[in-house]
């Protein structure tokens, strides 16, 4: 029986512009957020650190993409910067931030047994050495309240008259009220500058989508009707940009496994029960779940991840293997994820984790 077949598609002429890692190569409805930012980190084209910001909003606002788009072209315009971005969700430590940001900057480092204070000063020696200005952009920042944390903030931007002079630091966060959670120390280093971004408008959402369907489909596949459904949708869901891209990729695989040349609407019908179903279940659920929990649901909202992946991710939790074994567990017994069993090269084989498709809420 043959299983693989050579791939013509009829719908998708690049599906990875429906990726939620895609930076597109324009930011409808988020122009004066790309300027005031430029122009905060303006000052690194002169050779001085910028000053640190805080980026706060709602999911799905285009806050990271925002941030990866200006600095893709900063990087490109001035080679004296070194962009490195960091999720807390995945590095929730002081050690496991600078060693991350140590291991971005090809530092020889040995895997254990270096303190913080180590790798902090090979960094600052790197970057006099280079003459280069560090941004490190710490996503999800709030993550670092319940490891105690927030201290790498101060670390990095003020700890010293180096740092102050060749490190940047741009937060990003959900919560708004993050600022009256900080220590005023941390604070005040943090708070050189602040931006907050606002839920979509629907004509933005149509804006967005519109670009990306003209990126992602062929032109005969895909219609003004089908985009403006799927904004729609995505304007009455918080306005979260993330769910209306998800629902045009999910439509486009709905109509390939119709053999359908273009997307109707029924494709886009089914897309909002697999994919409105699956965020509404794990959001009415996430805060119940403990720390670890939360933290798995997050890593495996980015794609697929192998147990030994997941390990590693949760390896600055201090946890054991057989306790991340338990969660998982848990979490698939809840119905909130999956698992398959894939082979491995050369004859071994391990379990592959994902979220799961259509959610039943009677589990």
């Amino acid at each position: 029986m043959k299983l693989f077949y050579e791939s013509n598609s009829e719908i998708f002429k690049n599906e990875n512009a429906l990726s939620l890692e895609y930076i597109p190569p324009e930011m409808p409805g988020r122009e004066a957020q790309l300027k005031e930012l430029a122009t905060i980190l303006s000052s690194v084209t002169r050779g001085r650190r910028a000053r640190n910001i805080l980026i706060t909003g709602p999911p799905g606002t285009g806050k990271t993409s925002c941030v990866k788009f200006v600095l893709n072209q900063l990087s490109e315009f001035s080679h004296s910067v070194i962009p490195v971005y960091i999720n807390c969700w995945n590095y929730s430590t002081p050690l496991s931030i600078v060693s991350e940001i140590g291991e971005r900057l090809n530092l020889a480092l040995p895997r254990r047994g270096v303190s913080f204070d180590e790798i902090f000063e090979k960094i600052k020696e790197t970057l006099v050495k280079n003459n280069k200005i560090l941004i490190v952009v710490l996503d999800e920042v709030d993550r670092l309240i319940p490891n105690n944390s927030m201290d790498v903030l101060y670390y990095l931007s003020r700890g010293d008259e180096l740092a102050a002079q060749k490190i940047s630091v741009i937060a990003i966060t959900n919560d708004k009220e993050l600022p009256s959670k900080l220590e005023e120390r941390i604070r005040s280093s943090l708070l050189e500058a602040r931006m907050t971004f606002e839920r979509y408008t629907a004509y933005e959402l149509k804006r967005i989508l519109n670009e990306r369907a003209k990126l992602a489909f062929f032109s005969h596949a895909i219609s003004e009707e089908i985009v403006a459904l799927a904004a729609a949708n995505a304007a009455k869901n918080g306005g979260d940009a993330r769910i209306g891209i998800s629902l045009l990729y999910q439509a486009g695989l709905n109509a390939e496994r119709d053999n359908s040349k273009k997307i109707l609407i029924k494709h886009v019908k089914l897309a909002i029960q697999e994919v409105l179903e699956e965020t509404d279940y794990i959001s009415r659920h996430f805060d119940s779940l403990s720390e670890p929990e939360k933290r798995i649901i997050n890593l495996l909202l980015t794609g697929p991840m192998t147990t030994g992946e997941i390990n590693e991710k949760l390896s600055d939790l201090g946890i054991s293997q057989r306790m991340i074994h338990v969660y998982l567990h848990k979490l698939e017994e809840s119905g909130m994820i999956e698992s398959q069993e894939i082979k491995v090269e050369p004859r071994g084989r391990t379990t592959l984790f994902s979220i799961k498709k259509k959610i039943n809420e009677s589990k």
